[in-house]
């Protein structure tokens, strides 16, 4: 499936805001037409040996497993980075109320996003709270730049994209940043796309409503 879908005797629409489309672009976001492509089409650089000094040891294991842990992960060769370009957020509700609790809701994260020359991934990554919310602001700015770990243990892969806070890698992969890794690394969902029309899907809504007026011209 492309960024462009098209059924019979129906017009194009775009799947990355559901608007329909002509002559291969899509005039309400600006996009043009491209596949999407699995994660595996970023481009993937190893985590250097500088970085693992530079954590030193680590309270907190990796994805509870207390016999690895991320140092050693990047010592073994098995943690990459690559760059990527925010298309959007968004976030699924859910109610975890007990006997205890009258209600009691919770959220998941999720940062949805293309190669840097924007190829939209099939795959979107759950974050935490704060690189969701700080994603957010950084659409409503029209700025798209972030980045994307990978890790492998095993035969499991293990994502999380997240907004650098500095261009210094050393001080950007820190261990707050790793214990989010960590934390959220292990959930990945195949990318949700907007309907026809872009209507009526509260969360692209929110994520249209976050970054529409700072999209067009600025790709």
């Amino acid at each position: 499936m492309g960024l462009f879908s098209k059924k019979e005797n129906q017009p194009r629409y775009c799947l990355l805001c559901g608007r329909e489309v002509a002559a291969g672009k899509c005039p309400a976001c600006g996009r043009e037409a491209k596949l999407l492509v699995p994660l595996s089409a970023l481009g993937w650089q190893k985590v250097p040996l500088t970085v693992a000094e530079a954590l030193g040891e680590q309270k907190k294991k990796l994805f509870g497993n207390a016999l690895y842990t991320v140092k050693e992960m990047i010592v073994n060769g098995d943690l990459y980075i690559a760059d990527i370009y925010l298309d959007g957020v968004y976030q699924h509700e859910f109610d975890r109320s007990t006997e205890d609790d009258e209600y009691r809701t919770e959220y998941s994260y999720y940062l949805q996003f293309s190669t840097p020359d924007l190829a939209p991934c099939d795959t979107d990554c759950e974050a935490s709270e704060g690189d969701y919310d700080r994603a957010e602001e950084l659409l409503k700015n029209g700025q798209h730049n972030a980045k994307i770990l990978w890790g492998r243990k095993k035969k499991t892969n293990y994502y999380y994209a997240f907004v650098p806070r500095t261009a210094d890698e050393t001080a950007m992969l820190s261990k707050g940043l790793f214990e989010k890794f960590i934390g959220y690394g292990e959930c990945t969902e195949k990318r949700q796309l907007p309907p026809k029309g872009g209507e009526g899907n509260t969360a692209f809504d929110k994520v249209f409503d976050a970054i529409w007026d700072n999209t067009i011209g600025k790709i």
